[in-house]
């Protein structure tokens, strides 16, 4: 009697998994949409909203589980008819932090203006005043991250060439920083020095342009600082805009894969 064959086991594909349910209304539009945003879905927006679809973003981002981008030639076509994004970044140059990827954003849906150390330099605060009151944007968030090497330098006193003028934007940062934790250039103290850094810039802003400040005032923006982990690509919120609270996050909180969130002091 011969023996019995054994059928070849069919090996089953594991289901993909899916994006975090999102905490907030807006958000869970923008992840089912077919094509770029559009002047309808940024002012039916409000602060809030922005912020909500930021920290779904990273949410999405540090699990894994990306939104389906709409087609890159449907993006595409769009672009070329105008653009409405829902939130301006303003953060470091450094290559380990991509904004777009932090948090999960595709053509039109951000404004990103980049420069060593996210400091507020004229043009730069400029730039977002049109991303604002002229482009609809409904939130400024100012990114800074870990290992920063803006911060390192501005930390040694570093002066060589147009560096001088912008390392001298982070010295009240790095003054402030040595002040309360001493002058080791531990990884801890830079990271702090990020952290206030990030807070100087926000200052800096609201002092310097009246245009964000009323736009803030009036509740039609949110300016709120972040720190974005180039080790985890975990973002730490270091503040919301002052009663703006989404969802279930608090300030001052680490986003994480799916839609956990782990209270956390900033650095100071």
């Amino acid at each position: 009697m011969g023996c019995a064959t054994s059928k070849p086991r069919v090996a089953v594909a594991p289901a993909p998994k899916l994006p975090p349910k999102p905490e907030n209304d807006k958000a869970a539009e923008y992840i089912c949409r077919p094509c770029a945003l559009d002047a309808e879905f940024q002012k039916s927006l409000t602060p809030a909203d922005a912020i909500a679809l930021l920290k779904e973003g990273v949410r999405r981002s540090t699990s894994g589980n990306f939104r389906a981008a709409p087609k890159r030639s449907r993006l595409l076509d769009d672009a070329s008819k105008g653009q409405w994004p829902y939130a301006a970044v303003l953060s470091c140059i450094d290559s380990r932090a991509p904004v777009e990827q932090i948090f999960d954003a595709g053509i039109g849906d951000l404004f990103v203006a980049r420069v060593a150390g996210n400091t507020a330099t004229p043009d730069l605060i400029a730039s977002l005043e049109y991303a604002t009151k002229y482009a609809g944007s409904k939130a400024i968030v100012v990114l800074g991250h870990t290992k920063c090497g803006a911060i390192k330098g501005a930390w040694a006193g570093l002066k060589d060439g147009h560096l001088t003028d912008l390392l001298a934007r982070i010295q009240p940062a790095v003054d402030a920083t040595k002040a309360k934790l001493g002058e080791q250039a531990s990884e801890a103290n830079i990271d702090a020095c990020v952290a206030a850094n990030v807070h100087e810039t926000l200052s800096k802003l609201r002092s310097a342009s009246k245009i964000l400040t009323d736009l803030e005032s009036a509740k039609k923006i949110a300016l709120l600082g972040a720190v974005y982990d180039v080790s985890t690509g975990q973002v730490t919120f270091l503040d919301d805009a002052a009663g703006v609270h989404v969802g279930t996050t608090p300030p001052q909180s680490t986003v994480q894969s799916g839609s956990r969130s782990r209270p956390q002091s900033p650095p100071s």
